[in-house]
């Protein structure tokens, strides 16, 4: 693949995610390039839907980012960024159209300014939007093991629960709400009371449901670790680690998470760096018994 791409693909990542770009170096080579450029793909698909003027522009957007998508896999792909690398990557490691349509499925309920109503559609919308990119990265490691692909979906939906934490103000500034209705009635709470410095409270109860949810999925996540190679358990480990580190920090920061956007700092990276790589060297022993071996991409089934 071309550098020009690959550097352009780099940059995307450190600009839209250090933590992202800090695990994906501990990636193979190629591995790694391949997820530069999914996750620039999956970047500019969110940048298209944040950045439209109204839910009617975001509605076709989506319909358009849906078509180019599918003209990848009709061999008509766009010669533009982000479509040059998501076609190659496509391609390469077959992975099967469900997924990038999915993940586009989560922006289109963003479009639809519906909102959640249930649990059931918050964790869809998390497999969308998150579990996706887990399934796609699955093809580009070379896993196929039906528990593994579990794993991947849970971890990815678990990062997307921690995400809608974390970012509780700043969408609610866009009058996007992921809390699922359900929750907010129970807690006495609605769309429209619900950020009120009075209600901070019963928000708080709301939030650490969802990180519970999230940390039940964290715990299936890590037992997919042992599905990998070790460079590429490594790198999954560390953006699990920073993620679920930003998930205790909103629930260890009480009402006051709300105010400010949680950060994980650099010298807590490395902290977490070192807790992952002892989780990744308790993985050598059973690799000692069953060498990992890596499979064709057009031998993983699809998840539907």
């Amino acid at each position: 693949m071309s550098n020009e791409l690959v550097e352009v693909s780099k940059n995307d990542i450190k600009k839209g995610s250090k933590s992202f770009s800090l695990a994906s170096f501990f990636f193979s080579k190629k591995q790694k390039e391949a997820a530069w450029m999914l996750y620039a793909w999956c970047r500019y698909c969110d940048d298209v839907i944040d950045n439209s003027a109204t839910l009617h522009e975001a509605q076709v957007k989506t319909i358009e980012l849906k078509t180019e998508t599918e003209k990848c896999y009709n061999h008509q792909a766009s010669s533009s960024h982000p479509w040059v690398g998501v076609n190659k990557i496509i391609h390469e490691y077959d992975i099967p159209s469900k997924y990038p349509l999915d993940l586009l499925r989560g922006f289109q309920i963003d479009a639809s300014g519906h909102g959640i109503s249930s649990k059931s559609e918050l964790l869809d919308y998390c497999y969308c939007v998150a579990g996706t990119v887990g399934l796609m990265m699955c093809h580009i490691m070379g896993i196929s093991d039906a528990r593994a692909l579990q794993n991947a979906v849970d971890l990815g939906t678990a990062m997307q629960l921690t995400n809608i934490a974390r970012d509780i103000k700043d969408d609610h500034l866009i009058n996007r709400v992921y809390l699922p209705d359900e929750w907010l009635a129970e807690a006495g709470l609605d769309r429209s009371n619900f950020f009120f410095v009075e209600n901070r409270l019963k928000l708080k109860l709301v939030v650490d449901r969802l990180l519970s949810e999230a940390d039940q999925l964290y715990e299936s996540g890590q037992l997919g670790l042992k599905y990998l190679s070790l460079r590429s358990a490594w790198a999954v480990g560390i953006a699990l680690f920073v993620y679920r580190d930003i998930g205790r920090q909103v629930r260890a920061g009480g009402v006051r998470a709300f105010d400010n956007r949680v950060v994980v700092t650099k010298s807590k990276k490395i902290f977490l760096l070192v807790c992952s790589s002892f989780k990744i060297l308790s993985l050598l022993p059973g690799r000692l018994i069953k060498p990992w071996k890596a499979t064709n991409s057009n031998e993983i089934r699809s998840v539907t």
